[in-house]
């Protein structure tokens, strides 16, 4: 399967994805929210520069912009120190939370992997959850975080997929 090339021409950077993962629309975006109160919605949209799901829709991969006070500009560490609050005051059951340093095209950044664990059968011990990456690098005013999203069981489905878009990613600028 072929790639699609995604241009951002407001942060100056491109990437591909697979052909057949669908480029989500705002309202799309905006059901997949759910019933968010109005103003908290439009921010988060606000924030959304692209946002793909797979083609069986078991995973989302989105890039988030986030505007940056100036004394957090230039300091990627208290970015993610700021992530990591707002993700433990947001999301219940994380477990098994890593941090790695790595890049992005050249830029110092930051991976974090964590799975939410949303319920767990008893009588089977199966467990329903969510395992989530942010890599998160700070360019000039806002931290841009890439999120990918699977099940807990399809983690390793789509993994060779993610790291493809992720490593197509290239500064333009």
């Amino acid at each position: 399967m072929g790639l699609k090339q995604y241009v951002d021409p407001r942060d100056g950077f491109t990437l591909a994805y697979p052909a057949g993962w669908m480029l989500q629309t705002e309202a799309q975006t905006r059901d997949r929210l759910g019933a968010v109160e109005a103003s908290a919605a439009e921010e988060t949209l606000s924030n959304v520069a692209i946002e793909l799901v797979s083609p069986d829709e078991r995973a989302l991969f989105a890039l988030i912009r986030v505007p940056l006070d100036v004394s957090e500009s230039n300091d990627l560490d208290a970015v993610v120190q700021r992530i990591l609050a707002a993700n433990a005051a947001g999301l219940s059951g994380i477990e098994d939370s890593t941090l790695e340093r790595t890049t992005l095209d050249g830029v110092d950044a930051i991976r974090l992997t964590f799975t939410v664990i949303d319920s767990t059968d008893a009588s089977t011990s199966v467990v329903a959850g969510r395992v989530i990456q942010q890599l998160v690098v700070v360019r000039n005013t806002d931290a841009i975080i890439l999120t990918s999203i699977t099940g807990v069981n399809d983690a390793e489905t789509y993994s060779a997929s993610l790291r493809q878009i992720e490593q197509s990613w290239h500064w333009t600028e």
